[in-house]
């Protein structure tokens, strides 16, 4: 099994979103990052990244 993560860099007016990791986070806790998550099993389809893509970036800006 594999696990898959996705990530991403999106500017907007002139501004980078970046995130800070929790402090808890196995991987990186503290430091900041861009936005990204991991693929749910939900099987296969053409758009799995991109549709993971844009709901961490939900998760995070709303």
């Amino acid at each position: 099994m594999f696990i898959v993560n996705v990530e991403g860099a999106i500017w907007k007016n002139d501004k980078w979103l970046i995130i800070e990791r929790h402090m808890q986070e196995e991987h990186a806790g503290g430091l900041l990052s861009l936005v990204g998550g991991k693929v749910d099993k939900e099987g296969n389809s053409a758009d799995i990244l991109e549709r993971t893509m844009k709901r961490e970036i939900f998760e995070e800006v709303v």
